[in-house]
């Protein structure tokens, strides 16, 4: 959560040492050259025309794939050995196709069954 914060303040223009996202981003987009009381209303504005199923999608994602994430992989990590850990991350990709499929009805190919 705290990295994903500092991405988004970064986004917006406020927190920029280097310049390099003012660099990458559109003068217009970002809060390059405005206030953070531009920038702050440009953002309450957008918040404000989101639904308040957009507003959930928004928090649920954060808190399951942000802190949610953390606190089951630092709590995995405590408990399995090394050669386990290893397993289940290198594993990672199998899961992902295996959700796709549940959840998107994403369709396996030959390709990705032999891993070719």
């Amino acid at each position: 959560p705290v990295g994903q914060a500092g991405c988004a303040a970064a986004g917006l223009g406020l927190i920029d040492k280097t310049n390099a996202v003012r660099e990458l981003l559109p003068e217009t987009v970002g809060g390059s050259g405005e206030s953070l009381n531009q920038v702050l209303a440009e953002f309450w504005g957008w918040a404000g025309a989101l639904t308040a199923q957009q507003q959930f999608l928004l928090l649920a994602s954060s808190l399951l794939s942000g802190a949610g994430a953390t606190w089951f992989q630092s709590n995995g990590q405590r408990r399995a050995s090394a050669p386990k850990a290893q397993l289940w991350f290198a594993m990672t990709p199998i899961f992902g196709a295996f959700w796709a499929f549940l959840l998107l009805g994403e369709q396996f190919t030959v390709h990705e069954i032999s891993g070719a």
